[in-house]
């Protein structure tokens, strides 16, 4: 399933499953955390903003991962790249975020 996220205001004219922001800021990595509560398995988590991101390069990303870990996230050079990457509920069990009550 993909879902789409939105901030402010749904757009329109898309017919595709829309899920509003709980966050009152912008930055793209949020919606991962948002999201890490839904997953059931290894699921993919990409942002919208990669042009060149292909679904061979998706394929040899899960290929040469280890399934048996919480997430499988690509590593360019020395850079992590979690926009683009296969992540598990657990990871979302094992934070603690700061909340206030």
């Amino acid at each position: 399933m993909i879902y789409f996220y939105y901030w402010e205001k749904k757009p329109t004219g898309f017919n595709k499953p829309f899920i509003k922001d709980k966050f009152d800021f912008q930055a793209p990595i949020k919606v991962f955390f948002q999201h890490l509560v839904k997953l059931i398995r290894l699921e993919l988590l990409i942002s919208i903003d990669l042009p060149l991101m292909t679904p061979k390069l998706i394929k040899k990303i899960w290929q040469s991962g280890n399934k048996s870990k919480n997430a499988i996230v690509p590593k360019i050079g020395d850079y992590l790249q979690p926009v683009c990457a296969f992540y598990h509920r657990k990871n979302y069990l094992n934070l603690k975020p700061n909340r206030k009550k």
